[in-house]
């Protein structure tokens, strides 16, 4: 088969698929700079269920892995918004993979959107620990975490692109029991 050693098919495409999450970490990495350095996003019309299922197929794996009980609502009908397809992904999917550490094995989690008149809601919301109770204090929280070996960045860039978005971020507890983070963006005006 073209001089090629046997078995060797296996290891090009293995060479192959690393390469190419190597450009799709490259691609992030540099979103997320982007992010912290207040860069202007690219705003666009996009429909806002688009990113949601990137970063849920990002997340499969792990989702999968800890047996994550995952429940959506609200994805189904299109909805626009200005934004940043891969910024928007990135910051969902970072909320995701929070949540999956917060519930760990067999927890559950659900993603909702739902549309109000002028703008639109996602909720992300776990039955794992959550937040403290009473008023979260939002600037207490961006740069610390509740993980031994979490930085805080997180939430950091999830609140910058959401600026970046002319949005806004509400952090409490869930009616599952834990954290809801709820993100809010303008819907996009028909030109």
């Amino acid at each position: 088969a073209g001089g090629q050693e046997p078995g060797a098919q296996p290891l090009i495409e293995a060479a192959e698929s690393v390469s190419r999450q190597a450009r799709e970490v490259s691609i992030t990495v540099e979103k997320i700079r982007d992010v912290l350095r207040n860069v202007a996003s690219q705003l666009a019309p996009i429909d806002l269920p688009d990113p949601i299922y990137g970063a849920l197929l990002l997340a499969k794996a792990d989702l999968n892995r800890y047996r994550i009980r995952l429940d959506t609502e609200g994805l189904e009908e299109p909805v626009t918004v200005l934004g940043d397809r891969e910024q928007l992904q990135l910051v969902v999917h970072n909320l995701i993979r929070n949540a999956i550490e917060a519930t760990g094995a067999d927890g559950q989690l659900r993603l909702a959107l739902h549309r109000h008149a002028k703008a639109v809601e996602l909720e992300v919301a776990d039955d794992g620990p959550g937040f403290p109770q009473g008023p979260v204090d939002l600037d207490g929280l961006l740069m610390a975490s509740t993980k031994s070996e979490g930085m805080g960045i997180g939430l950091y860039v999830v609140r910058c692109a959401v600026d970046n978005h002319n949005g806004s971020l509400e952090i409490g507890r869930s009616d599952l029991g834990g954290a809801s983070v709820r993100l809010r963006f303008p819907l996009a005006t028909p030109a």
